[in-house]
């Protein structure tokens, strides 16, 4: 690589980012948006990033270039980041209880009421859900903890659509049929 030259790689991630850390191989972590107007395609340093998390563009932008090779930055290191603001904390695993709740049933809930499209759902650790719907509002988040599962009518099976724009199973299951009961109609999510 010339060690006059600047090379800017420009790569998008459909993944959700909260962020994206860039250290160098001491450790130094190196932050976001360090290169702008004021820093030209001449005078980056490697490992220079800007991180663009918006919808529209979701794009990382990272100066490589020899000129300072054996310095500190001479090996960088990417870690994505789901969340850096108002992250989840760490989840308690509780047995999931033998007792099930309906996803239509409004005491199944927290608020009080079913969820509508746009809401941010979760499925409390030891809770088990039922689907019970054949249609879920667009949800703009769905975090499974405990135990979703389909409902499941062997003679009259009626197909369901889980509609999210993001599905956490984190410390969860998502349970749609199992090998004795299979779930006997079709699913989207």
């Amino acid at each position: 690589m010339s060690t006059d030259k600047d090379v800017i790689i420009v790569t998008n991630h459909t993944d959700v980012r909260g962020g994206i850390n860039v250290t160098t191989i001491s450790g130094l972590q190196i932050l976001n948006n360090t290169y702008t107007t004021a820093k030209t395609a001449g005078n980056l340093t490697m490992g220079d990033n800007i991180h663009n998390n918006d919808t529209a563009t979701r794009e990382f932008k990272m100066a490589i270039n020899a000129k300072d090779a054996t310095g500190d930055r001479n090996t960088l290191k990417l870690l994505g980041l789901e969340c850096v603001y108002n992250c989840v904390p760490t989840i308690e695993v509780i047995p999931i209880s033998d007792t099930t709740k309906y996803w239509s049933n409004m005491t199944t809930w927290p608020s009080g009421k079913l969820p509508v499209e746009g809401d941010e759902v979760e499925i409390k650790s030891g809770d088990w859900v039922v689907l019970d719907l054949v249609e879920t509002p667009i949800l703009n988040k769905l975090r499974i903890n405990g135990r979703l599962s389909f409902q499941n009518d062997p003679k009259d099976g009626k197909n369901i659509n889980l509609r999210a724009r993001l599905i956490h199973v984190l410390a969860g299951e998502l349970e749609i049929g199992n090998s004795t009961n299979p779930f006997n109609a079709s699913f989207t999510a």
